[in-house]
């Protein structure tokens, strides 16, 4: 039996390849080619670069996109610059900072 997952995936307009077809690169760099009737009205109206979030309904053992059931428009993504992402690295939580416990976890 096979079981589909909702994903939410960021994912931009790279081709027309015609009037019912857009390739789609996802953040992940994977490219799709994607009928819009798979796909919510309003993305026909999206242009070549438009980047867009989508809840995205795939089949959970092949991953093949079933249908893409919400989109919204978002702006482009731009690479965060070295400091940027170098001071968002250290901003985030470490191990240290999680409380002690006596419990052997192995037993």
């Amino acid at each position: 039996m096979n079981e589909t997952i909702v994903l939410r995936q960021i994912g931009r307009i790279t081709q027309d390849r015609s009037p019912q077809i857009r390739q789609i690169t996802w953040v992940d760099g994977e490219k799709e080619q994607v009928s819009l009737d798979l796909m919510p009205p309003e993305i026909a109206k999206y242009k070549v670069g438009q980047y867009f979030e989508a809840n995205v309904e795939r089949d959970q053992c092949s991953g093949k996109l079933l249908r893409v059931q919400h989109v919204q428009r978002i702006r482009s993504l731009r690479p965060l610059t070295k400091k940027t992402l170098e001071k968002f690295w250290n901003s985030l939580p470490t191990t240290s900072s999680l409380p002690r416990s006596n419990r052997d976890w192995t037993q």
